[in-house]
């Protein structure tokens, strides 16, 4: 348990060190770049995410898991298979996300394009590699270290400039250098690539990526998807409560990589308990995150953003309740489900989450703008954890049935010898 404990201390302090550092420096663009900017800046990063979750092709769901369970000399081999199919779908995905980005906003210097392609180079990240060895300080070497390094000189220079495209650029140079660093750390890695067939990498672990996409397509686009519908300042207000409930994911993103490894490992005694401790984990931070969001998040947001771009109250309170049903259906997924090895289910359920929550936010933000847009979020959220409940029960109910039948079985047996 204590080194449970150590692992929860490293990833849940490092991964909110790297977001609070660009998260200080969102209130200074939305304030420098006004509605426009602040819509543009905020589509972008929409598109970005989600194209960055394609790329990323599902190694944040599955690598921890099959990296605990790999042998040490596989291991780099698996490393080099990720970048290989990562860096494949970065060529074709960055110039759609760029793309989509511009034409979804009425600016035409390019900030929305720039800053979707820097969010999309996040999918590149081996944050993964170092969840599955249970190593948190190579997250803070290769990621918190430079991404703190390019806040802090974005916080001087957008004052002394009013440019807000240094922001995507510098952000994409601190991602990138971090990358290559943690790659040649890895050591002879070009070599690995040469001997990796690409395709063959983008085939072993489509379920996994199809899982992740299909989440990214109504969890991360709903800025963008409030922007077909609904005004800039109704775009403006919604994104700045989906900062702080993106800012308040990362504790769930934390609690999930400290334990994903615990619950994974090769010790069959003892699961089902390390399963529950960890979902009883979520559900009692979702339901804090419910009550944060709902009462603090207004006031919150007003002070760090402006009036002007503050959220409506019932944003957040809808907001909290997709945080509460994030936080759950990250352990009935990644805790519960993926270890079990039903991935195909957990790809089941995002895809009634993504059907549900893409039609939900599109009607609903068209009727009630930015509160019917996270009405919408929290729905297809909730979708979620209904399929990956059910499934989960019936895995239950299908194993007592064959346990009972096992048992009936033995009794005849030494009934009729």
């Amino acid at each position: 348990m204590r080194r449970v404990l150590r692992r929860l201390a490293g990833f849940a302090g490092l991964p909110l060190l790297s977001a609070l550092a660009p998260f200080v420096l969102l209130p200074l663009v939305a304030r420098t770049g006004g509605v426009d900017g602040w819509t543009a800046v905020s589509i972008g990063q929409s598109v970005g995410m989600t194209a960055g979750v394609v790329v990323s092709y599902g190694w944040t769901l599955s690598g921890p898991s099959r990296l605990a369970r790999a042998a040490f000399e596989d291991r780099p081999a698996l490393y080099a298979d990720s970048v290989l199919s990562r860096l494949l779908l970065l060529i074709v995905v960055s110039p759609i996300a760029a793309w989509v980005s511009g034409a979804l906003t009425a600016r035409e210097d390019g900030l929305a394009m720039a800053v979707a392609v820097a969010f999309t180079l996040g999918g590149l990240s081996p944050a993964w590699y170092s969840i599955g060895l249970g190593r948190p300080s190579y997250i803070a070497r290769y990621e918190v270290l430079p991404r703190t390094i390019a806040v802090a000189a974005l916080l001087v220079l957008i004052p002394l400039t009013g440019e807000l495209l240094l922001y995507p650029l510098l952000l994409a140079l601190a991602t990138v250098g971090g990358v290559i660093a943690y790659s040649h750390r890895i050591g002879r890695l070009s070599r690995r690539l040469l001997r990796r067939n690409a395709f063959a990498a983008l085939r072993s672990d489509w379920v996994s990526a199809s899982t992740v996409v299909a989440a990214s397509a109504y969890s991360s686009t709903s800025v963008a998807l409030l922007g077909v519908t609904s005004p800039a300042s109704a775009v403006a207000g919604y994104s700045s409560g989906e900062k702080i409930y993106r800012l308040g994911l990362l504790a769930v993103q934390a609690l999930s990589n400290s334990l994903q490894a615990w619950v994974a490992e090769q010790r069959p005694q003892g699961l089902t308990r390390r399963m529950l401790y960890a979902l009883a984990a979520h559900v009692a931070l979702g339901a804090s995150g419910l009550a944060g969001l709902a009462l603090v998040g207004p006031p919150v947001a007003a002070l760090l953003f402006g009036p002007d771009l503050a959220p409506e109250p019932a944003t957040m309170v809808y907001l909290g309740l997709a945080y509460l049903a994030v936080a759950a259906n990250t352990a009935t997924g990644r805790l519960i489900l993926v270890p079990l090895g039903l991935t195909r289910h957990v790809l089941l359920s995002t895809l009634a989450g993504a059907a549900t929550g893409v039609v939900a936010i599109l009607s609903l933000s068209a009727m009630f703008g930015e509160s019917g847009a996270a009405a919408g979020l929290a729905v297809g959220e909730a979708a979620v954890v209904l399929v990956q409940a059910g499934a989960i029960l019936l895995r239950v109910r299908t194993r007592r049935t064959g346990e009972q039948e096992e048992e009936a079985s033995r009794e005849a047996a030494a009934g009729h010898p």
